[in-house]
């Protein structure tokens, strides 16, 4: 009772920071909720790096993503994945931008673009396709950033669409929903559901504790004047160089 109460207090900075407490309970968070539209997602996300309801994909267009990616998986070489922290049953597999991935990938920018969000810029760079794998019995992640550049949230930006539904259960993200009050929440969705994380928000993937695997497919864009961040390395097969520019694409 004790560890429930500590976690759901979520006011303790500094062992959120280093300890994997956060992400490991994600199950005692409470759940982000999802933006009533775009526009209102894209400033919580410029203001604290992080927001739900940014774009919905279909469920058929997500069976066939995923089915993408698990067929991908079977012959994907070693230099597809990224070393990842707590990467127990946990992987980051980078996909080819191609196929379902591809059309994914140009709803989601074709949609911002349609309504003159900015989180369509034809000048941004897509820097990583990638799909994350969390198997059961996964432990949360560290907590952590994806850079330590000193940039804004707004500068480079990663989107997740869910392929499943995702319940508090099935290693939802953790993440830190506002800093200055150092409150935390897990990302929860139905299949479909679009949100996004920037590369300075504090998060860590959630533990397991369903009996399926989680897929998560998402890709991170660079937004100008920025040309690239340090994330040790992007998740992005050797074919697309450093990036592939959006406007080569929508």
């Amino acid at each position: 009772m004790v560890l429930v109460l500590f976690i759901t207090e979520i006011r303790y900075k500094y062992v959120s920071k280093y300890f994997n407490l956060l992400s490991h309970y994600v199950l005692f968070l409470p759940a982000l909720e999802p933006s009533n539209t775009i526009q209102e997602g894209q400033v919580q996300l410029y203001n604290h790096g992080v927001a739900s309801g940014l774009g919905v994909i279909s469920k058929s267009q997500c069976d066939l993503v995923k089915s993408q990616v698990i067929e991908y998986q079977k012959s994907a070489p070693e230099d597809a994945y990224k070393s990842i922290n707590t990467n127990y049953r946990r992987s980051d597999l980078f996909v080819p931008l191609e196929g379902p991935v591809l059309d994914t990938v140009k709803q989601l920018l074709y949609n911002w673009k349609s309504i003159q969000s900015p989180l369509y810029h034809p000048q941004s760079k897509i820097v990583e396709v990638a799909c994350f794998i969390s198997l059961p019995g996964c432990e949360g992640q560290t907590i952590h950033s994806d850079t330590n550049d000193e940039i804004q949230h707004k500068d480079a930006i990663s989107f997740g669409v869910f392929l499943q539904d995702v319940d508090k259960k099935l290693s939802p993200l953790a993440v830190e929903s506002n800093a200055s009050s150092h409150s935390w929440h897990g990302v929860t969705g139905k299949k479909g559901d679009v949100y996004g994380w920037s590369a300075k928000v504090q998060h860590g993937g959630g533990a397991n504790r369903a009996i399926k695997p989680r897929y998560l497919f998402y890709i991170t864009i660079v937004y100008p004047p920025l040309q690239d961040i340090d994330v040790g390395e992007y998740s992005l097969l050797k074919q697309y160089g450093n990036g592939i520019m959006v406007k080569d694409i929508v």
